[in-house]
């Protein structure tokens, strides 16, 4: 997402076409869920036993081609 607009300094130029982003503010979020769906990225798995959540050490993350 284009942030932080820089804006020519001539006070005639229209700021709407004249801006110009010198950043990028990057997000993400982060979902529990049963079952991933196919836009998801599984990067762990959590296990609840005995009344409390674990991470599952027997779970292999899938290895993403870039």
């Amino acid at each position: 997402m284009p942030s932080d607009p820089r804006i020519a300094n001539d006070p005639q130029a229209d700021p709407q076409e004249e801006a110009s982003f010198s950043r990028i503010t990057e997000t993400f979020s982060a979902t529990l869920a049963p079952n991933p769906d196919d836009t998801a990225i599984a990067l762990a798995r959590l296990t609840f036993s005995r009344g409390r959540w674990a991470l599952d050490r027997k779970f292999k993350a899938a290895k993403v081609r870039v």
